[in-house]
């Protein structure tokens, strides 16, 4: 999927006390935004089976599917945080976040709930682990940090996740 508007609004940044120049800056918030429509449409999707998984793992499917929405609303957060440190707005309509995330849309009725957040979870890790190098190399160390660390957390969810794949 194409992201129809993945790119910060038209509005000039903000004039912040960060010391990295506007065009550092806004490569950043170029970079992370529309990672921030794919961790809450993630979050979303993880609350989805959260709510309809069944079967015999249900309580501890249930319970992953929590663990999986609540760290991916945290890594939102931590993304919009840093979009703002940057002087750049964050988003999170739900209008804007259908338009915006490369994540497919979660599809209904599904009994796949594993194999479906998995593979969202490694989508989004490579997403993330995409935009390190253009931060690093961009002059922003602290947003390639943040991004090396949800890419490590999110590939933790999702080992912990497809370890519930049947073999």
């Amino acid at each position: 999927k194409q992201r129809a508007n993945a790119t910060p609004s038209a509005r000039p940044l903000r004039t912040v006390s960060n010391s990295l120049p506007p065009p550092v800056r806004g490569a950043s918030v170029h970079l992370l935004t529309p990672l921030i429509a794919d961790a809450l449409e993630l979050h979303l999707a993880a609350r989805e089976a959260h709510w309809n998984v069944r079967g015999p793992n249900f309580l501890s499917l249930h319970e992953l599917f929590d663990r999986v929405s609540t760290e991916l609303e945290a890594h939102a957060d931590a993304l919009a945080e840093r979009v703002r440190t940057l002087g750049g707005e964050a988003r999170a309509q739900s209008r804007w976040i259908a338009v915006t995330t490369s994540q497919p849309a979660y599809p209904n009725g599904t009994k796949r709930h594993v194999a479906e957040l998995a593979s969202r979870l490694a989508r989004f890790s490579a997403a993330c682990r995409r935009s390190i190098d253009p931060a690093q190399t961009g002059g922003d160390a602290v947003t390639a940090d943040l991004l090396t660390e949800i890419a490590g957390e999110v590939d933790k969810v999702a080992w912990l996740v497809e370890s519930h794949e049947r073999e």
